[in-house]
């Protein structure tokens, strides 16, 4: 499109002009054309560089200018259309005090050395954990440095200097001006994913050139395979399996893969894992690192009561979040159908949004869409679900959800798997679902309607 003759530029020009009138006056043109990773696609997009983005950047989550971050807005921000994130926040967001991006504020004493922490660029319960990672390293004695990455293939990060002011900065060997004037003495990598091949190595000759220790932050399963959640297209969690990955597509390379992973995890002063059952898990592949668990949160006091049911009364299930095939988007398909086929007395809510929403309403399963982050605790009194079902597929590795949903005073199922399992079970609360039946969905009806009836049972007694 962009190397097409400039009579079309100018077309499209005019049909966008409103939106370009608006645009423009806030874009920032060279900080957009940082984020290509390939120079003759950065060129063409330089021909035209707003029409670029209002036409192609923000469907590939490019950020318009410095201050806004895409991702963050759409996830803070409910009831945001398609199109450009950014044309939004300028009609609406600026009046409604919408945040455009998450604070990148300095925390602790600027007297302290910094601890400049690279997160990618996702978002979600992998970047949470650092806000409460964060006080862990003012204990020690730094000072946390927040970054935000840009989502692009290359090690792109917006980083805040100490009197607050951002700046756009693509670190390489040439970087040591920077993090001396920061006082940056350790990099903490929370995660590496979405940077080109390479990156295992990139990240331990970077800052062991700049003259920086590191750390590195694990909270799922990437550096021992690219499948994050170890699902494959299939649907079948693998549980890094021994052999050499021989079945999976890709299988070949996971042996130089985990290699470059190793060398980046022996090379770090710390290595640490939110649950004990990651750390087991990837200990298994990584026998010579020493992994710490260091969980985010303390379990609540107050546990959830076991729910009471009315005669008669449906079981209401809620389920958390964004709904994927590892979140156990199938497992909740089939359930649902086979409830609608039965008539079974269980209904069953998703309070978040999936690709395949459609589908499951016409299952019959009340499908809420996303919301912003702060309103959890009213919508779940709005719902007044009996309890919340979890019903990944793959070990999560902490659960933020499991947290909330347990101080709210909701009771939660699970399948026996991962770290959800082992929090619900070290409290001695919930109820943990055999692993298997998430292939079997009457086996599972049947397995919940007996649960309906100890729930039954406790409200007669």
């Amino acid at each position: 499109m962009f190397g097409r003759p400039p009579w079309l530029r100018a077309r499209l020009r005019a049909i966008h002009a409103r939106d370009l009138r608006l645009l423009e006056p806030c874009f920032e043109p060279d900080f957009y054309l940082l984020q290509f990773d390939k120079a003759r696609f950065a060129a063409m997009a330089a021909r035209d560089p707003a029409l670029h983005y209002l036409l192609l950047g923000h469907r590939q989550g490019f950020s318009p200018a410095l201050h806004f971050d895409p991702r963050h807005y759409r996830q803070s921000s409910r009831g945001v259309p398609p199109g450009a994130p950014y044309l939004h926040y300028l009609r609406t967001g600026r009046s409604a005090g919408r945040e455009p991006a998450p604070s990148l504020a300095l925390v602790g004493t600027p007297d302290r050395p910094a601890a400049l922490i690279l997160d990618h660029a996702r978002g979600g319960g992998s970047t949470g954990y650092l806000d409460h990672y964060s006080a862990r390293l003012v204990a020690e004695g730094f000072r946390p440095l927040r970054t935000r990455r840009i989502g692009a293939r290359r090690p792109l990060y917006v980083i805040a200097d100490a009197d607050g002011t951002q700046r756009s900065q693509l670190l390489s060997k040439d970087s040591a001006d920077l993090m001396a004037s920061l006082r940056v003495e350790r990099v903490v990598f929370n995660h590496l994913i979405d940077l080109p091949p390479g990156a295992f190595a990139w990240a331990k000759a970077w800052a062991s050139g700049l003259g920086l220790e590191y750390e590195v932050l694990l909270h799922d399963y990437y550096l021992a395979c690219p499948r994050v959640n170890l699902v494959d297209a299939e649907g079948r969690f693998c549980d890094l399996p021994d052999r050499a990955c021989a079945g999976c597509p890709g299988g070949a390379a996971r042996q130089s893969w985990r290699a470059g992973a190793n060398e980046l995890l022996t090379g770090a002063v710390r290595v640490s894992a939110p649950s004990t059952d990651l750390a087991t898990r990837l200990q298994r592949v990584f026998k010579d690192v020493a992994i710490e668990v260091w969980e985010p949160e303390a379990d609540p006091a107050t546990l959830p009561a076991r729910p009471r049911l009315l005669a008669g009364e449906a079981l209401h299930l809620v389920i958390l979040g964004g709904l994927n095939q590892p979140k156990g988007y199938d497992v909740v398909l089939r359930l649902a159908r086979r409830i609608r086929l039965t008539g079974a007395p269980i209904r069953l809510t998703l309070l978040g949004d999936s690709s395949g929403a459609r589908a499951l309403r016409r299952e019959g399963v009340a499908v809420h869409g996303r919301y912003a982050e702060g309103q959890v605790a009213e919508l779940l009194d709005q719902i007044a679900p009996h309890a919340t079902f979890f019903p990944a597929i793959w070990p999560e590795t902490w659960s933020f959800t499991l947290t909330h949903v347990l101080r709210h005073g909701l009771f939660a199922i699970a399948f026996d798997i991962g770290a959800i399992a082992a929090r619900l079970r070290r409290l001695s609360t919930g109820r943990l679902l055999p692993y298997a039946l998430h292939e079997d969905a009457s086996a599972l009806l049947d397995t919940l309607m007996a649960l309906r009836a100890e729930f039954l049972q406790d409200a007669e007694r």
